[in-house]
C-alpha cells in the first residue's frame, strides 16, 4: 500500500514539474532574449511525458564579447528533434541560462 501511495505521489510530482517547466518556456517565449547558436552536445531523456522529450544541450554563446559553454536543457514535443551542429534560436532568461527555449 505505501509503495502504491509513493507511486502516485512521485507521478503527481512529476507531471507538476512539467507544468512548471511549460510555463517556463511560455515566458521565455514572450520575454525571453533570443540569439542563435551551434548545438555541441545533445542528450534525451528515454523518457516521454504528455508527448514532450526533455533534451540537454551545451552550446557556445558568446556574452561581452566572450565565449561561453553552457549546459541547459529544454522540454520538446517527441516530434521534433535536435542533432548535434544543427543551427537553432533559443531564448532564455539572462538571470537563469540553465533553462532555455528552443525555436
Amino acid at each position: 500500500m505505501i509503495i502504491l501511495l509513493l507511486t502516485i505521489l512521485i507521478m503527481k510530482l512529476k507531471k507538476w514539474n512539467l507544468r512548471r517547466q511549460i510555463k517556463w518556456q511560455k515566458f521565455l517565449a514572450s520575454k525571453g532574449i533570443g540569439f542563435r547558436t551551434r548545438i555541441l552536445e545533445i542528450t534525451e531523456e528515454k523518457k516521454y511525458l504528455n508527448g514532450y522529450k526533455k533534451f540537454y544541450i551545451k552550446a557556445m554563446l558568446r556574452v561581452n564579447g566572450k565565449i561561453v559553454y553552457q549546459a541547459m536543457h529544454t522540454l520538446m514535443k517527441t516530434e521534433n528533434t535536435l542533432h548535434i551542429g544543427d543551427r537553432v534560436l533559443i531564448r532564455y532568461e539572462p538571470h537563469n541560462p540553465t533553462h532555455v527555449l528552443v525555436v
